[in-house]
């Protein structure tokens, strides 16, 4: 039984945004790199340039797979059902979650979850192009908890979303 289905669209102003974001930070470490290398001040110099290259190359790698999402449409589906939780080709059963949640930003709740038995505290989000609204997502957390706490009492499901932490 799927108690929710949507997805996350690349082609939207998220993915967009994830371009410009990548392409503007890369352009600047390569600009920073760039500098480094022309200065004759030392092996320090090379270092950190050499360090600005990498994260650069990671960035423009980033900009280029947000582009080819964008342009070929990527979608990545997130479905919650009574088994578990799907994100993208990511499935969690319920044995394996410990919370489940919601968090509250001024363009709707984005989905999440904390998985079990985590030696760090890792939680896994999962955006919807258009996110839920306050309304649905209490309606998604009593559907959740009508239908998985009988079954897996450890899983803490949240009734209302959470305030960002800006961490």
């Amino acid at each position: 039984m799927v108690m929710y289905q949507g997805e996350y669209v690349f082609r939207s102003m998220n993915g967009l945004l994830s371009l410009v974001v990548t392409s503007a930070f890369g352009a600047t470490f390569i600009w920073v790199s760039s500098e480094c290398f022309t200065m004759n001040e030392g092996q320090l110099f090379r270092f950190v340039g050499g360090v600005f290259a990498l994260a650069a190359l990671g960035l423009i790698a980033a900009s280029i797979f947000s582009l080819l999402s964008i342009l070929f449409g990527r979608r990545i589906p997130v479905v919650i059902g009574v088994s578990g939780v799907q994100h993208g080709k990511c499935f969690t059963a319920w044995d394996r979650i410990s919370e489940f949640y919601g968090t509250s930003y001024s363009n709707g709740v984005c989905l999440a979850y904390t998985p079990a038995n985590r030696k760090m505290y890792v939680e896994r989000k999962m955006p919807t192009v258009p996110f839920l609204s306050v309304e649905e997502y209490q309606m998604l957390a009593e559907s959740l908890r009508d239908t998985i706490s009988p079954l897996y009492s450890h899983v803490r499901i949240e009734m209302t979303p959470r305030i960002p932490r800006g961490d």
